[in-house]
């Protein structure tokens, strides 16, 4: 399942998954929010707090996060992922070599600079 982080700045799409994350979560909860900011702002900032292990994502949500990242392609600007994974780590340094935006995973402990940096509030 996918919530909505509130009192993040209005730029930055904002997602904490717990449970099981499914394409229906990318489809109704994530696309409506990330289309919103793009038309909106020139920059697009996105944060995803994972609760859950990255095996609890369902195959139509791998494939919905990678149609996800193709859309608004210009728009990326910070993106943040805060896990206690090192795959997730790992992922989001390979996206800073190919991928538009700036890509930085944060440890569980880091959240609070890890919202601070997708809003731009650090270096």
């Amino acid at each position: 399942m996918l919530q909505p982080i509130k009192g993040i700045a209005e730029n930055v799409a904002a997602f904490r998954a717990a449970g099981t994350v499914t394409k229906e979560d990318y489809d109704n909860v994530i696309f409506p929010t990330v289309k919103g900011i793009a038309e909106k702002f020139d920059a697009l900032n996105f944060l995803m707090v994972m609760d859950t292990d990255i095996k609890n994502f369902s195959f139509g949500a791998w494939v919905d996060d990678a149609l996800l990242g193709l859309k608004n392609l210009t728009k990326w600007h910070r993106i943040a992922f805060v896990a206690d994974s090192d795959t997730v780590n790992k992922v989001g340094r390979f996206m800073n070599r190919i991928a538009p935006g700036e890509y930085k995973g944060f440890a569980k402990a880091n959240e609070a600079e890890a919202i601070n940096w997708v809003q731009g509030q650090t270096a």
